[in-house]
């Protein structure tokens, strides 16, 4: 007997097709997403031929017990919105801390720099843009937490070592070298003067190691995001593949901090002022659809073919 014939045999209404190999007992939905259903604590997927069909089923799901309101489930929730917005604005925050650029080619002239309004503002821009790449990203662990939570996890830490490395880099510039750049201008005696120059040229070499830690920590937390996300469909086939392309990019400049290609400078140069954007704006879309029927429990679950009169039991 085929399971068109079952179905047809089955009390009508009672029982929905979510896939060739599946077919489930209404009542029995614990929680739903757009492509996949929980049915005694297992879940299954629910394949796109059937998908329309499925979610106007499941508008006349009672609200009582232990079904889950179709409207509840199926709108974004207010964190994985709030990410997507998060995710949209570092699209535009990324232009304007790459394409932003204060020219400063002497140590006089950099000196000058901390009195420039617009170099302080930027300086506030990117702890801004940090802090909205760490939401955005927690947003991806928790789509990606359905599949994976330990390479989930690990990818929220990699991106918060990563905001918080480059926030201190920032504070670092705002809090202690303009105001050590102020006292060298405001020195009158040769000997302190040398040694407040020395403690700015000692900085740059701690903002670098802060600056490989962020980069290293971001490289990180790509690749860990792109191994979480889960590959059910195309959409988080893509999504996973671009963070995983992305991690590749930043592991290269990465390691050209040390190699010094000049070669590879176009390369890394594209990727910070195009792809990053292009792709967080990427990012905020896949976002505000995972919004659509979050689930409180794991993606990752075992599959099991089992009868439909089991799933009714």
């Amino acid at each position: 007997m085929t399971q068109r014939d079952l179905l047809t045999d089955l009390p009508e209404g009672d029982f929905l097709r979510i896939h060739r190999s599946y077919i489930v007992r209404r009542d029995k939905i614990t929680a739903f997403t757009p492509h996949s259903v929980e049915v005694g604590g297992k879940e299954l997927p629910v394949v796109e031929q059937y998908r329309q069909l499925f979610i106007a089923a499941l508008a006349t799901i009672p609200l009582s017990g232990n079904h889950f309101n179709q409207k509840q489930m199926m709108s974004p929730t207010s964190f994985l919105r709030l990410t997507a917005i998060a995710a949209f604005l570092t699209a535009f925050s990324t232009l304007g801390v790459h394409f932003i650029e204060f020219q400063a080619e002497t140590f006089e002239e950099r000196l000058l720099l901390g009195r420039n309004p617009a170099y302080i503002a930027h300086k506030w821009m990117i702890i801004c843009h940090c802090l909205l790449v760490i939401v955005s990203m927690f947003g991806a662990a928790t789509v990606a937490a359905r599949h994976n939570r330990g390479l989930a996890a690990l990818s929220a830490l990699f991106f918060s070592v990563f905001g918080v490395a480059e926030m201190t880099r920032m504070f670092a510039v705002l809090a202690w070298l303009n105001p050590l750049k102020e006292k060298y201008l405001a020195a009158t005696e040769e000997p302190a003067r040398q040694i407040l120059r020395l403690q700015l040229e000692n900085f740059g070499q701690a903002s670098t190691v802060l600056f490989l830690l962020f980069i290293l920590a971001f490289s990180l937390g790509n690749l860990f995001m792109g191994l979480a996300i889960p590959k059910s469909n195309k959409t988080d086939r893509w999504v996973a593949w671009g963070f995983l392309f992305w991690s590749a990019l930043t592991f290269l400049a990465f390691g050209n901090e040390f190699w010094e290609i000049a070669a590879l400078n176009p390369l890394i140069e594209a990727n910070n002022k195009f792809f990053q954007p292009a792709f967080r704006a990427v990012i905020g879309w896949w976002l505000g659809g995972c919004g659509e029927g979050v689930l409180p429990y794991p993606r990752k679950a075992r599959c099991v073919r089992t009868a439909a009169t089991q799933f009714g039991a």
